[in-house]
């Protein structure tokens, strides 16, 4: 899209690289330092806004990435459950 010129937010997506360490927090605090802060985490696979959490600042990266990590596999073991 960006190539057609139209206005994107900016952002980064796992399925953008084949780098096997995507999920890496260190290289994901890199990814979110090139976007600049704010910025969204959002757990591929969380439905309904699930694992949505705003990083207002570096600092933080890490704890809210284990947060989204944790609320996504919450949500996965209750669907199993149901």
């Amino acid at each position: 899209m960006l190539r057609a010129g139209v206005p994107c937010v900016p952002g980064w997506h796992p399925s953008s690289t084949e780098d096997p360490n995507t999920q890496n927090p260190e290289f994901l605090i890199l990814e979110a330092d090139k976007i600049g802060y704010p910025v969204l985490i959002k757990a591929v696979s969380g439905g309904g806004g699930k694992g949505m959490k705003i990083v207002e600042n570096r600092e933080e990266f890490v704890g809210q990435l284990e947060s989204a990590k944790r609320e996504r596999s919450e949500e996965h073991t209750s669907e199993l459950q149901s």
